[in-house]
């Protein structure tokens, strides 16, 4: 059985983006969750692009509270399908993948977020915001990769169509341990 592991680059990939004029190499942490179906960026048609900058660090606590707020009502929302945040040197993002541009849109004239943006506007919490939606100009098939016959097999897949091995799909295994999670087991 495999297991999905993450790997940090080592020091020649770290190399090779260094090279890259005005790389950036941001501390802090990416937070990411899912909406209740376990399914991976091929199932969206829209995305959602956050970017706020920041001055004043009362202020940007403020923007953090009221956007984990609004964070916590996503992942029941219709069409919402993941989000993952975070910092690019002094820029932050948001972004978040839905099924369609409209559900994406519907989000946002949702009373819970109009109140926070009627908020913002009276006393801004960030120092810049941008928002935009994309809708899905090419969706391609994603891919498992059998770690026993190297075949490809399209997702979502449960065991490989060449050699029959169980195949691991990283959005089912999320879902599973949020699952697990919320009913007290351990992961």
């Amino acid at each position: 059985m495999q297991t999905l592991k993450t790997f940090v680059p080592d020091d020649g990939a770290k190399a090779i983006m260094a090279g890259i004029p005005g790389a950036r190499f941001t501390p802090g942490m990416v937070v990411g969750f899912d909406g209740t179906d376990a399914v991976g960026p091929e199932a969206a048609g829209a995305v959602m692009v956050l970017h706020m900058t920041a001055i004043d660090e009362a202020a940007t606590q403020l923007f953090f509270r009221r956007t984990n707020e609004l964070k916590t009502v996503l992942p029941a929302t219709p069409g919402f399908i993941r989000m993952f945040s975070l910092f690019d040197g002094l820029s932050g993002y948001a972004v978040s993948f839905w099924r369609t541009a409209e559900e994406a849109l519907a989000f946002g004239h949702d009373p819970a977020h109009r109140a926070v943006m009627r908020e913002f506007y009276e006393k801004p919490f960030q120092y810049s915001q941008f928002v935009g939606v994309w809708s899905a100009h090419t969706v391609r098939r994603r891919h498992i990769f059998c770690a026993e016959c190297g075949t490809s097999n399209d997702a979502p897949a449960t065991g490989c169509s060449r050699c029959g091995t169980e195949l691991l799909d990283v959005f089912k295994q999320q879902a599973a341990a949020v699952a697990a999670e919320s009913n007290g087991q351990a992961h």
